[in-house]
């Protein structure tokens, strides 16, 4: 599902991704040239130009390109990762050992290309107008001996599903998020709900297997008619190794990390800065520190209305460094599915986090070690203000929820779950 503000951007972005010139900023020291749709396969620092959609034919292909138990689909933006689907995408791919897998991505110029060259699995860069192409997915999974398609949206689960599944390819619909749901509590039209609600549902009738972010979203698609025995957990993981616990305490420094362009990270923003963060003001210094990608007409109204306690920090790497002092994470979220990614950053960096009950769930939290949920504004203002006045509990929770993501939510442990899901599903019938 995508965002008002993500089709604005697509639209912006077409007319540039279905013109063969955006090709050009690809064009390595003359590595290959630009003969209009090719494939290009980012792999271990090297660039390979593998097919050509209307000059040339795959059977001409000389380049040895190898063999893939399982292609993950990515439609959206991929790398740098900097939100939850393409976040959940980069880590399984980089954390399955047993298989052999690869990335094919519908490049639009959201991505940066210099990130998915340096990593150890192969990246397929397909225009929009390739990547919507039955015929030209089916050809190029071929000749590269596919085995497993796991997609990330229902409607290329829709368009590409049903004739993959005829030619013998095992078809897996990553759920990252319950549709119909989301949309439902966003309040939108129901036309909008119903024609969504049918995709979601139709995606999953076709897929041999179904993963989701936790076993809320599984029984919430239950409830859909969606067979409980299609589908497993596969829990959003957060990288142990790369993301360091930090023992310092400051708890007047408040974060608040998310991509807001999405609708429940951005409405649930507003609401805290305009109801909860007065409150905490009123009684303790403290300023909100925001990483993510932001909205320009967003940005205009804090900078105007909110600049003396809200700083935009806006996308960054490197979390680590941005949060080296300590702080409280932020999670006043009150819409939404899946596995809110900013609270497992949180927790493996040492951040301890006042979340609301939705902004939590699917996660395996208890309220008091390892998290403060609150729902209203003034009892989220209280929680965030009992953690400046107790450095004994700041401490507690921050170590308790480190535990938490190392011992259930770390990206090994999320990926041994789907490879083996995967293994059992080459063997089925």
């Amino acid at each position: 599902m995508i965002s008002q503000n993500q089709k604005s951007k697509f639209n912006q972005e077409k007319i540039k991704a279905d013109n063969p010139q955006w090709l050009e900023e690809l064009k390595i020291k003359g590595k290959f040239e630009n003969l209009g749709y090719p494939i290009l396969k980012l792999h271990n620092g090297e660039f390979y130009k593998v097919g050509n959609g209307t000059k040339k034919k795959f059977k001409d292909i000389k380049l040895e390109i190898g063999r893939y138990d399982v292609a993950f689909f990515r439609e959206g933006p991929f790398l740098p990762s900097r939100e939850g689907g393409s976040n959940r995408v980069y880590n399984l791919a980089k954390h399955i050992k047993g298989l052999k897998v690869c990335v094919i991505h519908c490049y639009r110029g959201w991505s940066n290309y210099k990130f998915m060259e340096k990593e150890k699995f192969t990246t397929f860069l397909l225009t929009p107008r390739d990547y919507y192409s039955v015929s030209f997915v089916y050809n190029l999974l071929n000749k590269i001996k596919v085995k497993i398609v796991d997609f990330d949206y229902p409607e290329i689960v829709i368009t590409h599903g049903i004739k993959l599944k005829t030619l013998g390819f095992k078809v897996v619909y990553d759920a990252q998020n319950v549709i119909t749901r989301l949309l439902s509590e966003m309040g939108l039209d129901e036309k909008i709900i119903k024609l969504n609600r049918f995709y979601e549902i139709k995606a999953c009738n076709i897929a041999d297997m179904i993963h989701c972010c936790s076993d809320v979203d599984k029984t919430s698609l239950h409830k859909l008619g969606v067979p409980s025995t299609k589908c497993i957990t596969i829990p959003t993981g957060v990288d142990i190794e790369k993301i360091k616990f930090n023992r310092n305490i400051n708890s007047n420094k408040l974060f608040f990390l998310g991509n807001l362009f999405y609708e429940p990270n951005s409405s649930g923003l507003l609401e805290f800065v305009k109801k909860v963060l007065p409150l905490i003001i009123k009684k303790k210094n403290a300023k909100l520190y925001l990483i993510g990608d932001i909205p320009k007409n967003l940005k205009n109204i804090l900078r105007s209305k909110y600049s003396e306690c809200v700083v935009i920090l806006g996308p960054i790497d490197d979390l680590n460094k941005a949060t080296t002092s300590g702080g409280i994470g932020i999670s006043f979220i009150k819409i939404g599915s899946g596995i809110r990614v900013k609270i497992l950053n949180y927790f493996a960096l040492g951040l301890p986090v006042v979340s609301t009950e939705v902004g939590a769930e699917g996660l395996n939290t208890k309220n008091y070690k390892n998290i403060l949920i609150a729902n209203t504004p003034r009892n989220f203002a209280n929680a965030v203000l009992s953690l400046q006045n107790n450095p004994a509990l700041y401490m507690s929770l921050s170590s308790n929820a480190r535990k938490l993501v190392e011992n259930k939510y770390s990206w090994y442990k999320s990926s041994d779950i789907l490879e083996r899901a995967y293994i059992k599903l080459l063997t089925k019938d």
